[in-house]
């Protein structure tokens, strides 16, 4: 990590690692960067690294790389690698993406124009601000509560999720402590003290969440998981303040249908 300029957490096994000025202050080759005097080389078994001039590109990097190796696509290499892609090997792009390109070209169609030429502008957000905050430990209000508190944030929206035993599989799942099979349904509300603000109180979050979970009518016994999400985030308000954009009003809740500079991409 010591040759990274810029480092973008994506997930807990994947991150995007910019190493422009390495490169440029080494004078050696990025393909190089992979590994060199790594004292963790006895993770490289379990890494994969593709290398490019852009995120877009690292990815599909990425997915050429083969377990415990690295893959470098060279700018002269793009086109032939691009060429036998569809529209869902890119990143960022899917099933609803495909179909609105074949309804209409706007916005959308001019980044899928250039993703599939390899021309992605897009610049490592290091700092992204955080969009919601979860907790799947069993509707642990408390913990999404003091997770909220940590980062200094209230939430607008709360989503449950339910793991709910799948009528095909056995009462008691094959692996200890396991969920098994299992059949998933979300809800969501609007989440407010009882002023109106945006909250993190783990009693607000419990009550709203208690009530979408008795809005099911499940049996007990069939539940297998259950989690909380907090979006739409915002600082906490002063105490003294108002919030017109929260009036008091009856909750309701609704369902829910189930530049270019060399990247390496862990």
């Amino acid at each position: 990590m010591r040759h990274a300029d810029d480092i973008q957490a994506v997930s807990v096994d994947e991150a995007l690692i910019e190493v422009t000025m390495s490169v440029s202050r080494c004078a050696i080759r990025p393909s190089s960067l992979a590994f060199v005097d790594d004292p963790a080389r006895s993770l490289a078994e379990q890494i994969r690294i593709g290398i490019a001039e852009n995120i877009q590109l690292a990815r599909i990097a990425t997915r050429k790389a083969k377990p415990a190796g690295s893959f470098h696509l060279k700018s002269e290499d793009v086109e032939q690698v691009l060429a036998p892609l569809d529209i869902d090997d890119l990143h960022g792009f899917g099933h609803s993406t495909r179909q609105k390109a074949n309804e209409k070209l706007g916005t959308t169609g001019e980044t899928l124009y250039n993703a599939i030429r390899g021309i992605d502008e897009r610049k490592l957000e290091s700092d992204k601000p955080r969009k919601s905050v979860s907790c799947d430990i069993n509707m642990n209000a408390e913990e999404v509560s003091r997770r909220l508190n940590a980062i200094n944030m209230c939430g607008r929206s709360l989503t449950l999720k339910i793991m709910k035993r799948d009528p095909s599989a056995p009462v008691e799942p094959p692996k200890f402590m396991g969920h098994g099979i299992c059949e998933t349904f979300s809800k969501q509300t609007l989440l407010s003290s009882t002023n109106g603000r945006a909250t993190s109180d783990p009693k607000d979050i419990g009550e709203h969440a208690w009530s979408l979970l008795g809005s099911w009518g499940f049996d007990p016994k069939e539940l297998r998981g259950i989690g909380i999400q907090i979006q739409k985030l915002d600082t906490p308000s002063p105490p003294d303040a108002t919030d017109p954009g929260q009036p008091e009003a009856p909750r309701r809740m609704y369902k829910i249908t189930l530049n270019k500079a060399p990247f390496q991409c862990l």
